[in-house]
């Protein structure tokens, strides 16, 4: 993570090319083999994705997690595991 918000702050882009980053870097990597720990704890994982949101947005850490999917047109990563488990 230390090294996409390095290239993030260097190339400044734009908060959609981030989230492409995001998705194409980080989210293969955090849902790898969810389709047999899926129904676990995913609290961590969303913690990932959360803390990653109000990052980019620079926004206080205690701002909702409902507000931020909101803004940026998101959903839980957890919805995209069990969208994963259930469609093998």
């Amino acid at each position: 993570m230390g090294c996409l918000y390095k290239k993030i702050r260097n190339l400044c882009l734009p908060i959609d090319c981030q989230l492409k980053l995001f998705d194409s870097t980080i989210l293969p990597i955090l849902t790898y083999g969810c389709e047999v720990w899926g129904f676990g704890d995913l609290s961590m994982i969303e913690k990932v994705q959360t803390d990653f949101l109000k990052h980019i947005l620079n926004v206080k850490k205690s701002t909702s997690h409902m507000m931020l999917y909101g803004e940026l047109g998101r959903f839980p990563i957890s919805i995209f595991i069990k969208k994963r488990f259930f469609w093998f």
